[in-house]
């Protein structure tokens, strides 16, 4: 069985990876998130997102620009991690139906059933790649052309079919997260960079703010009705 990568060894194992096999991860696990109702999950495939997209732009990028990326990914996924663990933990965590258990991730309220999601990312997926055939945007990497398409799409999808606030603020996560890489491509530098991150790190906050007011709310009337 091969070795897994050290925290330390971890930039040096990415940059050995191709180009296709980065897309490949990155469609996986934001897929994987699109179809998940676990919370705690979600976020962890949410962190790819932001630890391998950004290898795409490691020839337009300076070092320390890509660094700042990986750094803001994490404490983005650390903040909606804690987030998320918070309200699956809640007490009077929102029940959609009898039976349902919020606090282990299963049962989210308002979550539409798993054919109707797997159906709506199929449709995603076909968008995505008829968007990328139409407008490939040379010189820019195919790989990074269909990444940033697919989140964009994907994490717009997310957000529409979503009511529980979380999810909707994973949505609109990835739909930054490729918006930025598309744009990075064009107007790299480390000034634009550091404003977009700072941009995606308020938007993390805007979510965790969105969400933890659903829970006082929802708690709220839960006390009303006892």
């Amino acid at each position: 069985m091969p070795n897994m990568p050290t925290p330390q060894q971890l930039p040096n194992y990415i940059s050995r990876l191709s180009p296709r096999q980065i897309l490949i991860a990155v469609i996986a696990t934001s897929a994987a998130m699109f179809l998940s109702t676990n919370r705690k999950i979600s976020t962890a495939l949410l962190l790819p997102q932001y630890v391998l997209l950004p290898q795409l732009l490691s020839e337009t990028l300076y070092q320390s620009a890509l660094v700042t990326r990986f750094g803001t990914g994490l404490a983005i996924c650390l903040i909606l991690y804690l987030t998320a663990d918070h309200i699956q933990n809640a007490p009077l965590a929102p029940e959609s139906e009898p039976g349902s258990d919020t606090r282990s991730g299963r049962g989210l309220p308002g979550e539409m059933g798993l054919a109707f999601r797997t159906l709506t990312l199929v449709l995603g997926a076909f968008v995505a790649q008829r968007l990328w055939r139409s407008y490939p945007l040379p010189p820019m990497p195919p790989e990074l052309t269909l990444a940033s398409y697919w989140l964009m799409i994907a994490g717009t999808l997310v957000a529409l079919i979503s009511l529980d606030p979380l999810r909707i603020g994973f949505g609109l996560l990835s739909f930054a997260d490729g918006f930025v890489a598309l744009y990075l491509f064009w107007g790299p530098g480390f000034l634009v960079t550091a404003l977009l991150n700072v941009v995606e790190v308020l938007l993390a906050l805007g979510v965790v703010l969105f969400a933890e007011g659903g829970l006082r709310v929802s708690t709220t009337e839960g006390e009303m009705e006892e």
